[in-house]
This record gives C-alpha cells, sequence and structure tokens, in this order.
C-alpha cells in the first residue's frame, strides 16, 4: 500500500505500513515530512486496532528492524508503551515475541521501573514471559535492574497458570493456594495468579544456571522459598525437570535446608521426585547432604 493510497485513513497509516513490513516507506513516514502530509505521528503511534494493539505492538510481533522500533518509542515518549488487549504492554510482547536485548533495552529506557513492573491478565510482568520464552541472560538481567525496589510477595487469586509453548498451544498447571509477603525484587517476586514466580517458570523451562543466578540474587531467600499454589518450590520443579547439578546447588546455596526439607501437596520432597525422576549421583549427593545438614 502506498501513502498516498493511505491518505484518507489518517490514523492508521503507519499502521497498515508495518502491517505490510513495508519497512522502508514506514521509516520514510516517521522521518517527518511524509506524516505532515498525509497524518499526524503521534495519532499514527497512539492509533489502536480492534484488539487495542498498537502500531508498535504490531512491530515488535513482526520484529521490525531496531532503528524503527528506536525512532516510535523516541517519538511517542512511552504514550505507545501503553496496555494492548488483555492489558498486554509493549513490553509483554517483546519478551513473548524473544524480542533482542537490544529492544528490551530500548523499551525499559523509555518506560522504566513501572513498565518493568506492569501486570497483564494473567498477573503476569514481562519478566514471567521472558523466562518462560528462554530468554538470555542479558535480557533478564535488564529486566531486573528495571525492576528493583521495595518489594512484596502478595498473594494471588487462586487460578492456574498458562505457559505459550512456543507453539500457540498451552501447558496449564492446576493450582491449590499459598502465598506470603516481605521481599528482595518486586520483579523477580511477582507472581502470577497460581503463584509462580518467574524462577519457577525458568527452572520449568529449563534456564541456564546465568539466568537462574541473576533470578537468585535479586529474589533471595525468600524467592527461593516460594511456593505455588501446589505448595510446590522452584527446587521440587527443577528436578521434576532433571535440573543440572549446578542449578540445584544454586537453589540450595540459597535455600539451605529449609528448602530441601519443603513438601509439595503430595507431601514429596525434591529428594523423592529426584529418587523418581532417577537423577544423576550429583543432584541426589546435594539433596542428601543438605537435608543431612538442616537436621543436624
Amino acid at each position: 500500500m502506498s501513502m498516498q493510497r493511505a491518505a484518507a485513513e489518517r490514523d492508521d497509516i503507519l499502521f497498515k505500513l508495518i502491517e505490510e513490513e513495508n519497512w522502508e516507506d514506514a521509516r520514510v513516514f516517521l522521518s517527518g515530512s511524509v506524516a505532515e502530509r498525509f497524518g499526524n505521528k503521534m495519532e499514527n503511534l497512539t492509533y489502536r486496532d480492534k484488539y487495542q494493539g498498537s502500531a508498535l505492538h504490531l512491530a515488535i510481533s513482526l520484529k521490525a528492524p531496531v532503528d524503527i522500533i528506536e525512532t516510535m518509542v523516541d517519538i511517542g515518549g512511552g504514550d505507545e508503551l501503553a496496555i494492548a488487549n488483555r492489558n498486554d504492554t509493549a513490553l509483554h510482547w517483546a519478551c513473548k515475541k524473544g524480542a533482542s536485548a537490544q529492544v528490551i533495552k530500548i523499551l525499559l529506557d523509555n518506560g522504566g521501573e513501572e513498565l518493568s513492573l506492569a501486570k497483564n491478565h494473567l498477573n503476569r510482568t514481562a519478566l514471567h514471559y521472558a523466562c518462560d520464552k528462554g530468554a538470555s541472560a542479558q535480557v533478564i538481567k535488564l529486566l531486573l535492574d528495571a525492576g528493583g525496589g521495595e518489594l512484596t510477595l502478595a498473594k494471588t487469586d487462586d487460578n492456574e497458570i498458562v505457559l505459550d509453548d512456543g507453539g500457540g498451544d498451552v501447558l496449564a498447571v492446576n493450582s491449590g493456594g499459598s502465598g506470603g509477603s516481605g521481599g528482595v525484587s518486586d520483579l523477580s517476586l511477582a507472581k502470577t495468579p497460581s503463584n509462580w514466580t518467574a524462577l519457577h517458570i525458568a527452572c520449568l523451562k529449563g534456564a541456564s544456571a546465568q539466568v537462574i543466578k541473576l533470578l537468585l540474587d535479586a529474589g533471595g531467600k525468600e524467592l527461593v522459598l516460594a511456593k505455588t499454589n501446589d505448595e510446590e518450590t522452584a527446587l521440587h520443579i527443577a528436578c521434576e525437570k532433571g535440573a543440572s547439578a549446578e542449578v540445584v546447588k544454586l537453589l540450595l546455596d540459597v535455600g539451605e535446608g529449609k528448602l530441601s526439607l519443603a513438601k509439595n501437596d503430595d507431601k514429596e520432597t525434591a529428594l523423592n521426585i529426584s529418587y523418581e525422576k532417577s537423577a544423576g549421583a550429583e543432584v541426589i549427593q546435594l539433596l542428601l547432604e543438605a537435608e543431612k545438614k538442616w537436621r543436624n
């Protein structure tokens, strides 16, 4: 679609150019003179489709060139970062779509702590999605650096967590009921409706030891001892998913014996689960030593 044909649709010209992945004309529109002739840039940046998505949401979804995303954010001054349908911010979308650290930094430089802590209809922050999608340690660090401050581990509604597996399907994890308060990092301790922290999700998705350490450094003992509505700690989930001895040790170093003895709804400790899953000797030894140390 040419910009001339779009002239009659003054507030959605940019949206349509991005929809067609017409990056060259989108750059020209954002440059100034064309926008002045065919439509106001801010009106185009704040235009919403029927799902309340902005041109920026769409650009992120389609993995637009970084310079286009940066220009849109620079012009919009934050207005275009606002929520879409289901309360998803542009940062939520970026983490859902596996955006680069460069894009995440552009959004956070503009939206800061408020953007990083924003929750959608599932009570998820962008960090939850970043962990769900296997984001790099660099992305996780950017999110955690932006989301610092006085923290609270608040209870959330009894519900179930829905994890997108990347193919449009979802993984539902049933919930029960648990919670607590106090903390170290608002973002790392933020919970979904089923009381899953970013650390729980990271362990479920097999995150690297580097990512696990970043989360633990931000959330500390309160984070590692946090339980889902099924009374599962991140260690339970790590052992269920066959985590490496390095990851198990990181969790135990922070949670100590209290973590190793924690029981889920089925009255299982992480050691019980590790035996069931035929975990390696090194993992079993770490759990046995942690339990012994705590009991003594």
